[in-house]
């Protein structure tokens, strides 16, 4: 896998020209309630060379300095907003593609809405620049998208597996007597109907001379057909922050990684990453329950508790030591501080330093009972 702290380096380096001396950060102000559409209008009427300064995000009527931990909450729910039906911008697949993001096919798309894919587009460029972790994960054409990859035949074995079936057989067999042409039937509304995949395709036979040509059209049509608009426009947002040039190295699986992080969550690796203060040590009864508690989370649970200390729900790509603090580029790991609080308080959370404050709870079972209270009650600090 390429480095990605050279990559980050480079990409840095490589607009810092286009934003010097024009201002210090990109300040927006958002609405919590109004998280996409307020976001879209901040960032896409803003001038042009605000793209390249690093942001600084605010909730509208709420406290707050974001040193780290807004960008990160900001993050947090702006994808998982935007990837829902209710937008029509993409659908999330089921457990046999890994519940992976892909492009919404709609029968008729409103050019306007193509902003919005470069405004998404964007919004993934400014989190690898300031290596914030995407909380949904993208399906492998949106990846070798944004990596400028064409389609191949392997990228249609999850999504039409007769398809593939069919083009895969193609490839060593004699097609001369399949009766195909240059066209294919595809489903409309209520009928079927005949798409040329070349002009007058349907009057040109597939023969074994052409049927490479027939195979491509045919994966690009599947793959790209009713999205492709969408797809370049996602890219083309990316690619204004980030060169294609710098991605040449990188696979699909790297790209995937680098946006969304480790799907699971290493608690030893979590574990090994912690600093303790506030006097606790490995072996204070707190620090203990803590680990026993996370242990017996489920996954989905100790996402939850990841987004909670930190303002991600994911783990970077390379664990919990490449964890950020109050800078895009200062680590900061994971902590836990005992304070003075009575152990009728609840753990509090400090997102933007990546930090849990305990208090003496006398039993493990007192302990996982206000850390879940606390995690449903959101009982955190940004700061």
């Amino acid at each position: 896998m390429p480095s990605l702290h050279d990559f980050v380096q480079k990409a840095n380096a490589g607009i810092a020209q286009d934003g010097q001396g024009f201002a210090k950060f990109f300040e927006i102000t958002v609405d919590r309630q109004e998280i996409v559409e307020s976001s879209f209008i901040a960032i896409m009427k803003a001038d042009q060379r605000y793209q390249y300064l690093p942001f600084r995000v605010q909730f509208e009527d709420e406290e707050g300095v974001d040193v780290g931990g807004l960008r990160r909450e900001w993050i947090s729910l702006i994808f998982p907003a935007i990837s829902t039906p209710d937008y029509g911008l993409f659908q999330t697949g089921d457990s046999t593609n890994g519940y992976r993001v892909s492009i919404a096919r709609v029968p008729l798309m409103n050019p306007a809405v193509l902003r919005y894919y470069r405004f998404i587009g964007l919004v993934l460029g400014k989190a690898v620049l300031e290596h914030l972790v995407v909380p949904i994960r993208f399906d492998r054409l949106i990846l070798k998208t944004l990596l400028g990859l064409a389609p191949h035949i392997s990228d249609l074995q999850m999504i039409d597996p007769p398809l593939y079936q069919q083009l895969c057989s193609m490839e060593a067999a004699d097609v001369s007597s399949w009766g195909l042409t240059f066209s294919i039937e595809e489903a409309g509304i209520g009928c079927t109907k005949t798409v040329e995949l070349i002009e007058n395709g349907a009057d040109l036979e597939v023969n074994n001379d052409n049927k490479s040509e027939y195979i491509q059209f045919c994966i690009t049509r599947r793959l790209l057909g009713g999205i492709q608009p969408q797809l370049y426009a996602l890219r083309d947002g990316f690619h204004t922050l980030i060169p294609q040039q710098l991605l040449h190295d990188f696979a699909p699986e790297d790209l995937d990684l680098f946006l969304s992080g480790k799907e699971t969550i290493d608690v030893d690796d979590w574990e090994k990453n912690t600093k303790l203060s506030g006097g606790l040590t490995k072996d204070s009864p707190v620090v203990r329950y803590f680990w026993e508690i996370v242990r017996e989370m489920s996954p989905d649970m100790q996402k939850k508790l990841l987004n909670f200390c930190t303002g991600s729900p994911s783990v970077p790509a390379l664990g919990f030591s490449q964890l950020l603090g109050t800078a895009a580029e200062k680590k900061s790991l994971f902590k836990l501080k005992m304070t003075k609080n009575s152990p009728d308080h609840l753990p509090i959370a400090h997102t933007c330093f990546n930090r849990l404050d305990l208090s003496p709870y006398i039993s493990k079972a007192q302990f996982k009972e206000k850390l879940i209270m606390a995690m449903e009650s959101e009982n955190f600090e940004l700061g």
